[in-house]
């Protein structure tokens, strides 16, 4: 499952409870809809950790889960 541009556009539209930010989150919403369809109400906030200021849902980005320059 790819993302494109157009599916962000209209993402709030696909999923108006809790639309995904990011092609990423997009994706995951995906996969909740394929295994769970219908229950997005079960979703009751778009959670993040408060002591980061990451965006995308994997984490992926966050300082602790790049290589170390100095080894």
């Amino acid at each position: 499952m790819e993302v494109n541009d157009d599916q962000m556009e209209k993402a709030e539209k696909t999923f108006p409870h809790i639309p995904p930010k990011t092609k990423e989150a997009y994706y995951y919403r995906q996969v909740f809809e394929k295994f769970y369809p219908g229950q997005a109400k079960w979703l009751s906030h778009y959670w993040m950790p408060r002591w980061i200021s990451a965006t995308d849902p994997s984490a992926r980005t966050l300082s602790f889960y790049k290589p170390d320059k100095d080894q």
